[in-house]
């Protein structure tokens, strides 16, 4: 790519140059071997496209194995892989809300071996981190993969409560006893645990962890009491007697926990989702992009591959690439306003 942009730009000056010369003819002469070695120039570049790939892809995910991300990043990397005819080996990288697989990624070359597997927590970073590393300008989409609301998961044991009704009781009544798992102060799970704080004084506490998994973990446990989670991420727990799912983030109850009431129809205006998606480094040459770009939508059109997406509570995006870049942003500016609103400082 920098060849391509080094030899245009070569190009672009000579010819603004050659203006001052009034002779068709002569600036024809002029222009012709500056054009020669622009196109030299950009040969390895087209080339390398024309070929890729040519070994395997990445795949970044800033969760550890077993969370949500992590599952649907596999499906993804397996499809993709069948397509491009090359591995895509799957990478965790956990820690800071996946901040730490965003720096990762920012800082890679932008040559197309380099994917992350993101959330909208890569975008609640930048308003919720001091310096989480990286601009959303740095990457490009390939495109958006699903979205979700949340469930809240409650531990009955350790909360001695089996509806929201009954925690929100208890919170009141014992200020700061209740405790909810986030993925950082900037990730999206704490934003609706704090919206909630605001709407029904709950009082309670947040404990931070690496992923979803961890969480999960704790909670089962019961070390910690509530958790706003993936409904992937908890589908294998819920029958156990002392974990309840009491209400879900979505605008419409979950498909997998139908029996499940949604905040609203609880009286609670709590309608926070996210999405999943692919990533690549901005600067990417675009006809890898492209291939990137064509690869990752048929492999989301896999009935399989959907089929396992929809059994764990969550929706494919059908949007286009640009479409879904436009809906990051729009959640950019949400995410802004909630943490100014709910008086939350970036860390």
């Amino acid at each position: 790519m920098t060849g391509l942009k080094s030899a245009l730009s070569t190009l672009s000056h000579f010819a603004v140059s050659c203006r001052r010369f009034p002779t068709g003819r002569l600036r024809a002469a002029l222009l012709a071997p500056v054009l020669g070695v622009a196109i030299v120039m950009a040969l390895p570049t087209l080339a390398g496209a024309q070929d890729y790939p040519t070994g395997p892809i990445k795949m970044t995910v800033g969760y550890g194995a077993g969370a949500t991300t992590d599952l649907l990043a596999r499906i993804v990397a397996s499809d993709m892989s069948k397509i491009l005819g090359q591995p895509i080996p799957v990478e965790n990288k956990p820690g800071a809300n996946s901040a730490i697989a965003g720096r990762l990624i920012a800082q890679a070359d932008a040559d197309g071996y380099n994917l992350l597997f993101g959330a909208s927590a890569m975008v609640s970073n930048i308003y919720g981190m001091l310096d989480p590393g990286y601009k959303m300008s740095d990457f490009e989409v390939v495109g958006g993969h699903t979205f979700s609301p949340f469930v809240l998961v409650i531990n009955s044991a350790s909360s001695g409560a089996k509806t929201l009704a009954d925690l929100i009781a208890y919170g009141k009544a014992n200020p700061g006893k209740l405790t909810y798992a986030s993925l950082g102060p900037s990730s999206p799970a704490n934003l609706a645990s704090q919206r909630l704080q605001a709407l029904t004084g709950i009082g309670w506490s947040e404990v931070p962890f690496k992923g979803s998994a961890d969480a999960v973990t704790a909670l089962t446990a019961g070390t910690i009491d509530a958790y706003f989670s993936a409904p992937a991420s908890v589908t294998s727990v819920t029958e156990r007697p002392d974990l309840h799912i009491v209400a879900t983030s979505g605008k419409q109850r979950v498909s997998s926990f139908p029996e499940v009431p949604t905040f609203v129809e609880l009286g609670y205006e709590i309608t926070d989702d996210f999405s999943y998606g692919v990533l690549v480094r901005t600067g990417t040459p675009e006809p890898i992009l492209q291939k990137l770009r064509d690869a990752f939508a048929e492999a989301k059109r896999s009935p399989e591959a959907r089929s396992k997406i929809e059994s764990a509570g969550l929706q494919v995006y059908e949007g286009t690439p640009e479409q879904y870049a436009a809906e990051l942003g729009q959640q950019g500016v949400v995410f802004e306003a909630d943490f100014k609103k709910l008086g939350i400082e970036p860390q």
